[in-house]
């Protein structure tokens, strides 16, 4: 189940798990809009890093290929070196509104634009060797078992565990009943956090039994965690390096 080379029995375990916060840090660039059919086109936004993110937005019918093009030129202009979580619904209507007064057009640049910042702001989790726990004797009642990998099975749930800010110190355990979510409530995670350099933090922990040797993976994770800020955010990080994250996956009989 390994990520980030750890081979010890301990990991094998448990549950291994690296929520990556994002800190997006690439500026509007400039948009374009490309018409699709009488009443809608696509909207593309371009950043400073090169990067290229679209979506389906509604335009007045009948607008042609030149207003869009100057509509977009117009935007472009008033928003280009902003982060993309920086333009929000207020500041695009300013925007919006000094160049076109179609509320329908509006509501759908606004749905568009924000699905594009969250996207590039929401959290990432990688997750491996959950049905390790099955081989512990706590999930051999078959319900836990089942309650606890459907949780686990949809990563997207470890997002609403605590956030590197929220930490009191570098690591925080959660025993049992501390935890949140009713499925995790036979379990204990255990989390240690990390700085991916750019301002950003991630976290990296283990889900097992409430039996677990909290001392030593508390230890093991704090290790790693160390060393992981000096790979992603320390001055001898390689350029290019920060804020990638690389998993290594490993055979789960290993």
């Amino acid at each position: 189940m390994g990520y980030l080379g750890l081979q010890s029995s301990l990991y094998r375990q448990n549950v291994s798990l690296v929520l990556a916060n994002r800190k997006p840090t690439a500026r509007f660039k400039y948009l374009k809009f490309l018409p699709l059919n009488d009443t809608q086109a696509i909207m593309c936004i371009v950043t400073d890093d090169g990067a290229m993110d679209n979506g389906l937005i509604d335009i007045p019918a009948g607008m042609s290929g030149s207003e869009l093009d100057y509509l977009s030129g117009k935007m472009s202009n008033l928003l280009e070196g902003r982060r993309l979580t920086e333009i929000t619904g207020d500041l695009l209507q300013e925007v919006y509104s000094a160049v076109s007064e179609d509320e329908v057009m509006l509501a759908s640049l606004k749905k568009a634009i924000g699905n594009i910042a969250a996207k590039n702001s929401e959290q990432k989790v990688f997750l491996g060797g959950a049905k390790q726990l099955l081989n512990q004797p706590e999930f051999r009642d078959p319900d836990k078992a089942h309650a606890l990998m459907n949780y686990l099975s949809d990563a997207s749930h470890l997002t609403n565990l605590p956030a590197a800010d929220s930490f009191g110190g570098d690591v925080k355990m959660l025993i049992g009943p501390e935890n949140i979510a009713e499925e995790l409530k036979n379990s204990s995670v255990i989390l240690a956090k990390y700085d991916a350099g750019d301002g950003m933090q991630g976290v990296i922990g283990v889900v097992g039994p409430t039996r677990m040797d909290y001392a030593a993976v508390a230890a093991k994770l704090s290790y790693i965690a160390a060393g992981l800020s000096r790979l992603l955010a320390g001055p001898d990080a390689p350029e290019g390096l920060n804020n990638k994250l690389v998993l290594k996956e490993t055979n789960d009989h290993e």
